[in-house]
């Protein structure tokens, strides 16, 4: 999914946060699993696994998968709940894990995400897909470093990144200059009858570009809040549905700045009253829609 795609990277980044912040070292071999919606995810259905790829006996990169998994336990089947009031009503969150230690899977966790799950054998067929992705990622590293340097590999990477924000930006300076706003309307949280507002005002100057989600509506009690990631992923999507010819990597994001007021809808804290689910498609939709709405009649 495009919106998985958007995400990716603020999971990587939350993983070599929790290693550096816990002093854990990551050896070759290793791959940790994690569903948190508020660092780097989408909602807790969707499970990311990451690995380390070595080169030289230093990290060269980090290989990623996400997946949907069909039931991850919580008070009905299949996660969405829309009496949800809080996370914990919607699915087991996991922090990330060490799931396989130097190429070693550690079957208690495997048990005890089976024991939370409705479908446990999907689960593991779910799990087992994913495993297979990373070594297919792997698999493509090494093909890939045998027939180039790593150096050369590393500074092709740097170059599609900065050339993927100077394509955002010339995009950007070729519409004119100011403010435009969209708003749209979710219809109700499930909890009670009063509309949400999902707002959004585009200020371009030159080449570049501010979406400032301000008036967007407080965070509220139902399943329809939004992590910040999940925000910023859904305007990436529509970002790259406008300019097709700009290649898809976080260059994009580097030509814009975001505006997320924390406790909104679409930037769900922890601490907050109500958590709810921090992702749901339609919401996702509404996102991608005002941006496009406007930039479309530029």
């Amino acid at each position: 999914m495009p919106i998985f795609v958007g995400t990716m990277a603020f999971a990587v980044k939350h993983l070599i946060n929790h290693l550096k912040q816990n002093h854990l070292t990551i050896r070759a071999g290793d791959v940790y699993l994690f569903n948190d919606p508020y660092e780097g995810g989408t909602h807790l259905s969707d499970f990311k696994l990451i690995r380390p790829y070595f080169k030289d006996n230093k990290i060269f990169c980090f290989i990623a998968s996400v997946a949907h998994w069909h039931d991850v336990g919580g008070n009905v089947p299949g996660n969405y709940n829309p009496a949800a009031t809080e996370s914990h009503q919607e699915a087991i969150l996991v922090p990330p894990v060490l799931l396989i230690d130097r190429g070693v899977m550690n079957l208690d966790i495997v048990h005890i995400l089976q024991a939370n799950s409705r479908l446990p054998v999907s689960l593991l067929g779910d799990l087992k897909a994913q495993i297979g992705a990373l070594e297919l990622g792997n698999n493509r590293m090494n093909e890939l470093l045998r027939d180039f340097e790593s150096p050369v590999v590393w500074q092709i990477c740097q170059h599609l990144k900065t050339v993927a924000e100077k394509m955002m930006r010339e995009h950007v300076s070729r519409l004119p200059d100011g403010c435009y706003s969209a708003d749209d309307w979710l219809d109700n949280d499930g909890t009670n009858d009063d509309p949400l507002k999902v707002a959004v005002d585009l200020t371009i100057h030159g080449s570049k570009l501010v979406l400032d989600f301000s008036r967007t509506a407080a965070q509220c009690s139902g399943p329809v809040n939004v992590s910040r990631s999940t925000t910023i992923a859904a305007c990436y999507v529509g970002l790259k549905h406008l300019f097709k010819d700009v290649p898809a990597n976080s260059g994009v994001l580097s030509a814009i700045e975001f505006i997320i007021p924390e406790n909104s809808l679409l930037a769900a804290t922890r601490q907050s009253r109500s958590a709810g689910i921090p992702k749901r498609f339609f919401e996702s939709s509404t996102l991608f829609s005002c941006p496009c709405r406007k930039l479309t009649l530029l």
